[in-house]
């Protein structure tokens, strides 16, 4: 499991290793899991720090192209990274987080994708929208 979040989401699996590992001298047990959460914070950190460098360069290159939905949208998108968007990007997530009006909530994601912004996967009510940036492939993904 990818460490995201604080410590705290993770303090049951924390106490139940430090609960075998406390009525004995050996902590070799705790001190694995101790140096893999360390490890995989590590890695959830980085991956974030790339996210937002991206995020970054999107919005230099597209500084003129986009309307305040299409920002709030995108940073909706990237707020969720590293490890991505929940499910995807649906028209009605778009409508919600944006406050478009209904006759939009389509133009505005299909005005993204032809920017190369998000990419659309899924037709109709099954189409989702996720952010296109490809530096590192994500979980689950090889």
């Amino acid at each position: 499991m990818l460490y995201h979040g604080s410590f705290f989401q993770h303090r049951k699996e924390y106490y139940s290793v430090l609960k075998t590992t406390n009525s004995s001298l050996d902590i070799t047990r705790w001190l694995v899991w101790f140096s893999k959460t360390i490890m995989d914070a590590q890695i959830w950190s980085e991956r974030r720090l790339i996210r937002t460098i991206e995020q970054v360069q999107l919005f230099n290159r597209l500084e003129r192209q986009l309307n305040s939905r299409q920002k709030t949208a995108i940073l909706r998108l990237f707020r969720a990274e590293p490890d991505g968007f929940k499910s995807g990007l649906s028209e009605n997530n778009y409508f919600r987080i944006t406050g478009a009006a209904p006759s939009s909530v389509t133009r505005g994601p299909s005005d993204l994708v032809a920017k190369g912004v998000p990419r659309k996967t899924g037709e109709r009510r099954h189409t989702r929208y996720w952010i296109n940036v490809s530096s590192f492939p994500k979980i689950g993904e090889s």
